[in-house]
């Protein structure tokens, strides 16, 4: 249904919203990162088979030497709280409703940085952190629920 129509020269111009359904392909490094989630409840990282350098979450070509990556292992679901920052904003895509904490968490095994909420009374530089898994998982980010101090 428009929204409004307003005349723009000779022409008018609609405002609507639309809705269009489409699949994509997630390619080899996301379909990875996101199978291992959703069926083993594991985090993969991508290693560059040239400088080593494990990427969690994976990518196609390595950035510190411009290679192509096709191999995957599994980093901890445990990890460092490099920084972070509060949400205090609301938007609808957001897994629940602010204030909450979003970290980069440096995973045991990683080389760089996963982003992902994590619930703290209070969260702190350097604090470690241990994922929490939902039971049934879809195949998303959001089947790590989100992560927690270390106990």
């Amino acid at each position: 249904m428009p929204k409004a129509t307003v005349k723009v020269g000779d022409y008018l111009v609609m405002e609507s919203d639309i809705t269009v359904p489409y699949n994509w392909t997630t390619g080899p490094a996301t379909g990875a990162f996101l199978t291992a989630l959703r069926d083993d409840k594991t985090i993969m990282a991508a290693k560059c088979s040239s400088c080593g350098k494990k990427v969690c979450p994976p990518v196609a070509f390595c950035a510190e030497c411009y290679k192509q990556i096709s191999e995957y292992v599994p980093v901890k679901d445990t990890g460092v709280v490099e920084t972070w920052t509060v949400v205090n904003k609301e938007f609808e895509w957001q897994p629940e409703k602010p204030p909450f904490a979003l970290a980069a968490i440096r995973l045991d095994g990683a080389d760089t940085n996963l982003i992902h909420m994590v619930r703290a009374d209070k969260i702190k530089t350097g604090m470690r952190v241990k994922a929490v898994w939902k039971e049934e998982r879809v195949g998303y980010i959001t089947d790590i629920s989100h992560f927690e101090p270390e106990s």
